[in-house]
C-alpha cells in the first residue's frame, strides 16, 4: 500500500506541478513581454454546432448569445442547433431565435453521435472552423473575436474558458466553479504556457476544418472532448487555450445529478485511454503525451490518495485526513477571486464525493449509455 500511495503521489505533484511551473512561466512572460498576435488577414468562417436534447428551456438565450458574439464578429458564422431525438419545442424556439435546425428524430443516443450526423450533412458547405456550444451555455460577446484570432494565427484548435454560471446555487455548484476556477488558471493556462495541449471542455471550443479533415469526428466514447484532444496530440497537433474566449456553463445543482454526470465523464475517460492509449505511448517520450498519460493516470491516483483519507477517517485520525484535505483546498486559493476564498471549505467534502463516480465508472466502463443532465433558465 505504501508503494501505491507513493506512486500516487508522484502522479499527482507531477501533473499539478506543470500546471504550476506553466502558470509561473506565464506570469513571468507577460511581465517582460506581453504576449501579441499578428493582424488577422481573414477571419475564418464559423459553423456553430449547438447539440441539443429537450432544452426548449434554454436555447432560447443561448441562440441568442450566438447572435451577441456573431454581430461583433468580423467573419461569417452560422449557427445550427441540432435538435437531437427532441420531444418538446426546441427546434421551434431555435427557429425562432434565428438558428438553422437540423432534427434527428431518432437521435438521442448522445451529444458526440449527434455531433457526427450533423457534421456528415454540413461537411461540404462553405466553413474554415467548427465551434461546439452546450445548449445551455451563453457566450461572452466577444468569444468569437478572441477564439477566431488564434485560429487565423495557425492553432488546430481553440478551447475558451469555460466559467460557471451558477456558482452560488448550491454548494455543488459553487463546487464545480471553484474546482473549474483551478481547472483553467492553472492546468489550462499552465500548459499553454509549456507548449504542451490544452484540454478540449466540450463547449466553447473550436476545431479548424484541417484538424477535423486531418482527424474525422469519430464519437468512439462518451467523452467526445476528452478523444478529440488525445487524437490530437497523438497526431502531433495541440490544442491552444484561449482565456479571454468566455463561455458560460450551466453546472448541476444536486449531488445525485453531479455523481450521475461525473460518473459519465469517467467512464468516458477510461474509455478514451482503453481506446487511445496505446497511440499515446507511442509518442513517449515526447513531453505533450507525457502530461496527457499522466492526466490519464491521475483519476487512479486521486482515488488512492482518497482511499487514505477515508482509511485515516475510519481508524480515528480525522485531524490527519482533513489537514491533508484542506492544504490541498488552499492549493486552489490562487485561482479562485478572493470573493469566493469562503467557499474553499467546500472541496475536501467535493473531493470525497468523487470516490462513488469513480467505482461506479470503474465497474461499468464499457456503458455507453448517455444521461442527459437536466437544466433550467438562465440570463446573463
Amino acid at each position: 500500500m505504501r508503494l501505491l500511495l507513493s506512486a500516487a503521489s508522484w502522479v499527482i505533484t507531477l501533473y499539478v506541478g506543470v500546471g504550476l511551473l506553466g502558470l509561473a512561466l506565464s506570469k513571468l512572460r507577460s511581465w517582460l513581454q506581453p504576449a501579441t498576435l499578428p493582424a488577422v488577414r481573414r477571419w475564418p468562417a464559423i459553423l456553430v454546432l449547438v447539440p441539443a436534447h429537450n432544452e426548449e428551456a434554454v436555447i432560447g438565450p443561448c441562440v441568442a448569445s450566438i447572435g451577441h458574439a456573431a454581430h461583433l464578429y468580423p467573419g461569417r458564422v452560422r449557427v445550427i442547433v441540432v435538435a437531437d431525438g427532441c420531444i418538446d419545442w426546441t427546434a421551434d424556439v431555435a427557429r425562432q431565435h434565428g438558428a438553422e435546425v437540423i432534427e434527428i428524430p431518432d437521435g438521442g443516443r448522445g451529444k458526440q453521435v449527434a455531433i457526427a450526423r450533423a457534421l456528415a450533412r454540413v461537411w461540404h458547405d462553405d466553413w474554415d472552423a467548427l465551434a461546439l456550444v452546450d445548449a445551455d451555455n451563453l457566450l461572452d460577446p466577444r468569444f468569437f473575436v478572441e477564439a477566431g484570432r488564434r485560429l487565423a494565427a495557425g492553432a488546430p484548435a481553440v478551447q475558451g474558458y469555460i466559467a460557471t454560471a451558477n456558482p452560488t446555487a448550491s454548494w455543488v455548484s459553487s463546487a464545480y466553479a471553484l474546482a473549474y476556477y483551478w481547472a483553467h488558471a492553472i492546468a489550462q493556462a499552465g500548459r499553454e504556457a509549456l507548449g504542451l495541449s490544452a484540454m478540449l471542455g466540450g463547449t466553447g471550443c473550436l476545431i479548424s476544418r484541417a484538424t477535423l479533415t486531418r482527424l474525422p469526428w469519430s464519437g468512439r466514447t462518451v467523452s467526445d472532448d476528452l478523444e478529440y484532444t488525445v487524437r490530437m496530440v497523438a497526431s502531433r497537433l495541440r490544442v491552444h487555450y484561449e482565456p479571454r474566449a468566455l463561455v458560460f456553463d450551466q453546472k448541476p445543482t444536486s449531488l445525485r445529478v453531479s455523481l450521475r454526470q461525473r460518473t459519465r465523464w469517467l467512464r468516458g475517460h477510461l474509455q478514451v485511454y482503453a481506446a487511445y492509449g496505446a497511440h499515446l505511448v507511442r509518442r513517449l517520450p515526447t513531453p505533450a503525451a507525457l502530461d496527457l498519460v499522466l492526466y490519464g493516470l491521475y483519476p487512479f491516483a486521486a482515488a488512492v490518495a482518497l482511499l487514505q483519507v477515508v482509511a485515516l477517517l475510519l481508524s480515528g485520525h480525522a485531524v490527519s485526513a482533513m489537514t491533508g484535505l484542506a492544504i490541498g483546498a488552499l492549493f486552489m486559493a490562487p485561482a479562485a477571486p478572493p470573493r469566493y476564498w469562503g467557499r474553499l471549505w467546500l472541496m475536501p467534502l467535493w473531493s470525497l464525493t468523487w470516490l462513488v463516480p469513480f467505482w461506479v465508472a470503474l465497474a461499468t466502463w464499457r456503458q455507453r449509455a448517455w444521461y442527459h443532465t437536466p437544466h433550467v433558465p438562465q440570463t446573463g
